[in-house]
């Protein structure tokens, strides 16, 4: 059984009767979940100290699991009941990061000029005391990003980082990490580059469970991106109302087309690229791999997102096949300690740039 430690006040909180870890690339930030009666928290705490639970909502906290930190944060909500012959508390948490989420983004006049993206994180987090750490190019600087009203920090990266086709999301460490799909998210590790999982995932070995779920609600046999290319003297009204591009997807036999307008204005290549784009992440999101485990770790350490997993599960017609982890959920209950994993192809989560809303003509 892992050792599950709860860090609140300079105390050490151990003994839970149920966890559960949630983290994931599709997330900015990783949260918890964890409960147990107050007497066997008094009764095991490290400290030595028997006042009871000294843990309010607000508390800096870590969740860390053998050692090793999975969720670094804030304690966000505590619920307390009790009967006759229980007293039983849960407390939840989130990592730093999701205060990006739910706050507000400022910063002097409200604009960055000529700033790349590593700057202008940077500049964000440092009022929240959020570490950043890149594994990934970031491209050119940013002509001009003028943060919207009411418009969270969160919102404001992301819609940058769209731009530059990069992942925000969090190491377990309460910092924000900017990365690519399949990179490792070790912030210790500097030399990171892409992160396979050395054990093969088998289905009647070591998976106890496997659930394959195939949608074709967001998949289109046809798909056209429709828009303009700044005006100049060479180009015309005319020439832009005739302006797109167009991938076909040969796997959806019937009649489906989805027409895009670009949000900006750029050129016929990048139309291409995003008609394609557009293909192949909702053909790669249409299949969604749900694995559990036992336990939450594998010869070389936890189960995390962001990684590449081989997985062979014959019985399900997978001869074998190098997935993407997505998400992953630890649990503690009764029924011991399991890893369900969300899995997916690694194009999936390969976004394309999309232009910048300030265009600027090459």
């Amino acid at each position: 059984m892992p050792g599950v430690d709860l860090s609140v006040n300079g105390k050490i909180y151990r003994g839970w009767k149920s966890v559960r870890v949630e983290r994931s690339i599709e997330n900015v930030c990783g949260s918890f979940e964890i409960g147990t009666s107050e007497r066997l928290l008094a009764n095991d705490w490290v400290s030595g100290f028997d006042e009871g639970l000294l843990v309010d909502v607000g508390n800096e906290c870590t969740l860390a699991v053998d050692g090793t930190p999975l969720v670094t944060g804030y304690v966000d909500d505590i619920a307390r009941e009790i009967d006759a012959s229980a007293h039983a508390v849960s407390i939840s948490g989130r990592d730093k990061t999701g205060d990006l989420v739910d706050c507000s983004a400022v910063y002097k006049t409200g604009i960055f000029y000529n700033f790349d993206l590593a700057y202008i994180a940077q500049a964000l987090l440092k009022p929240f005391k959020i570490g950043l750490f890149i594994n990934t190019d970031l491209g050119a600087q940013f002509r001009k990003v003028r943060i919207e009203p009411g418009e969270s920090v969160f919102e404001l990266l992301d819609r940058l980082a769209r731009h530059r086709g990069v992942l925000l999301t969090t190491d377990g460490r309460g910092n924000l990490v900017i990365t690519r799909a399949g990179v490792g998210l070790n912030t210790e590790d500097a030399n990171l580059k892409l992160t396979r999982i050395s054990e093969v995932l088998v289905l009647g070995n070591n998976i106890l469970s496997m659930r394959i779920e195939r949608s074709q609600r967001d998949r289109y046999s046809e798909y056209t991106v429709k828009g303009q290319i700044p005006l100049n003297d060479n180009i015309t009204p005319v020439y832009n109302d005739r302006l797109k591009a167009v991938a076909k997807n040969e796997t959806i036999a019937r009649y489906r087309p989805l027409i895009i307008v670009a949000e900006q204005p750029d050129y016929i290549a990048r139309f291409n690229l995003r008609a394609k784009w557009e293909r192949n992440v909702r053909e790669g999101r249409s299949t969604r791999i749900t694995v559990t485990v036992q336990g939450w770790q594998h010869a070389d350490g936890f189960w995390t997102p962001n990684r590449i997993v081989h997985l062979i599960a014959k019985p399900l017609g997978i001869e074998g096949g190098d997935l993407l982890i997505v998400s992953v959920t630890y649990t503690l209950d009764e029924n011991g300690t399991r890893t369900e994993m969300s899995l997916t192809w690694p194009w999936a989560f390969d976004p394309l740039p999309t232009p910048e809303k300030e265009f600027l003509i090459p």
